[in-house]
């Protein structure tokens, strides 16, 4: 019987750089595939069920990220989370 893992991995840590850029970490053991960005309108709650996935970038620990190259509307809010190498998503961080 295979074993499947289920258990997503913990959440990044950020660090602004500049006013517009931030700087992901993750600090688990667990190997990630990368970083996950999502938008929600401001005017939505922060669900889910209300984001849209709006980038995914590659990485195993760090990223920078240019907040103005997001695209996303001004208004709305950005979240990141970290996904492991079976899909599984972590909780997600307000960066915006």
């Amino acid at each position: 019987m295979h074993w499947i893992d289920s258990i997503p991995p913990i959440a990044p840590l950020t660090e602004t750089i500049s006013t517009n850029q931030i700087r992901a970490y993750y600090r688990g053991a667990e190997p990630i595939k990368g970083f996950v960005i999502y938008t929600v309108p401001f005017n939505r709650d922060n669900a889910l069920e209300e984001a849209t996935i709006v980038k995914i970038m590659v990485a195993d620990k760090t990223i920078d990220l240019d907040l103005t190259e997001v695209p996303a509307k001004p208004d709305d809010k950005i979240f990141i989370a970290t996904v492991d190498r079976n899909n599984n998503v972590s909780e997600w961080l307000e960066v915006k």
